[in-house]
């Protein structure tokens, strides 16, 4: 199995937690689901409970469990979503660790629709979906969410949206109608519930999964290249759980080849600023998505030995390299004469650094050397 179609980044899938640096999973999930204000329950137990696993890879390293008695039985669960929220909060919603929330919680399988023609209760209304969303913003601060929808709050919040329907012409091209025009939710039967967010990807990220209803061969080789121009008509930045086996790789790749961003650098220029050199980059982006967050950039000065000199951050907001964009940089440093050291010997590299593990990791999209999540401009070939 590939893994999700995922970027630099840490990530917390709706059902799922993702650690890119070494693929950590902490699969969330529950023996009941909240439909409408009841619950709809799939156990014989007394009590509700979130099972977790946390996996490293294939492999489990962990399990935990919260239970409480409070969540059956009740007509209005809104206060049982909270005392997870906040349990579930506490251990994982104050380190950093998650930058995004695919958010759940209404409907079959949290994705904010229900079977009403077999007389479910339907979703519903704005007043009382926003009681079920508040809480993860309480338990979740600074964390990215996703809707499933435009609704109005996730316009308040700025939040990110998501289409589990990725693959599916048609869905797909009804979900970008929503996000370019609003209108109307169908699932409450609530007039003028979904806002217009067109421009929602420039500052929060667009992600989703697979759909279930059309086949792994028919998206990733028949449709390749449809399913393609979806991915990036939605400005996608992420996918998973569902997603292809090692049967479909190409298609695959080409598919994350076109999510997300994809930074360069196409110029680098030396200029003097009195008595010290100033090293002029110019960034790009020709992916379909911004860098989201605020992770720093250093230029490192290395010795010819491999020692690190000079560290020097440069002042710059990845996330305004947006699509098609340019943004040139201007960073001095206190070495003096670096163009006269790079001729002997001394090699100038950039990183994109992680701020969990201090450590630069992303790889950008040129043709350069890369060494230790280091991306070497100059370097004398030996």
């Amino acid at each position: 199995m590939l893994p999700p179609l995922l970027q630099a980044g840490r990530l917390f899938y709706r059902h799922r937690f993702s650690q890119i640096s070494g693929l950590v999973h902490i699969q969330i999930f529950s023996y009941g689901c909240v439909v409408g204000n009841q619950l709809q329950h799939s156990g014989n137990g007394k009590y509700g409970k979130f099972i977790g696993q946390i996996r490293d890879g294939n492999t489990n390293v962990g399990d935990f469990t919260v239970c409480h008695s409070a969540f059956l039985g009740q007509k209005d669960n809104k206060g049982s979503t909270g005392f997870y929220l906040a349990y579930i909060g506490e251990h994982f919603g104050k380190d950093g660790l998650i930058s995004y929330i695919e958010l759940g919680s209404l409907g079959h399988w949290g994705e904010w629709h229900v079977n009403y023609s077999d007389g479910i209760t339907r979703i519903p209304e704005e007043a009382v979906r926003n009681q079920y969303i508040m809480p993860w913003l309480e338990a979740f601060p600074g964390v990215n969410m996703l809707m499933r929808r435009p609704f109005h709050i996730a316009e308040a919040y700025g939040m990110g949206l998501y289409n589990d329907m990725t693959g599916h012409k048609e869905s797909t091209e009804e979900w970008l109608t929503w996000i370019q025009e609003g209108g109307d939710y169908g699932q409450a039967e609530e007039k003028d519930a979904l806002g217009s967010m067109p421009d929602f990807w420039k500052t929060a990220p667009s992600g989703g999964e697979f759909t279930s209803s059309v086949s792994m061969e028919q998206m990733l080789v028949t449709d390749l290249e449809q399913t393609v121009e979806l991915v990036r008509k939605s400005h996608t930045t992420f996918l998973g759980p569902k997603y292809a086996d090692s049967q479909y790789k190409d298609g695959y790749d080409k598919v994350l080849l076109n999510m997300g961003y994809r930074l360069w650098i196409s110029e680098a220029a030396w200029k003097r600023e009195g008595q010290e050199d100033c090293l002029c980059l110019t960034w790009n982006n020709d992916g379909v998505a911004p860098l989201y967050k605020k992770w720093p950039v250093y230029l490192y000065l290395e010795d010819p030995s491999g020692n690190t000199v000079e560290k020097t951050e440069i002042n710059m907001l990845l996330s305004s390299v947006l699509p098609d964009t340019q943004l040139i940089t201007r960073t001095v440093f206190e070495t003096r004469d670096i163009p006269a050291l790079l001729k002997e010997g001394y090699a100038l590299s950039v990183g994109i650094e992680d701020p969990m593990t201090e450590k630069p990791g992303v790889r950008l999209a040129m043709d350069c050397a890369y060494q230790n999540g280091r991306n070497i401009l100059w370097q004398k070939e030996k």
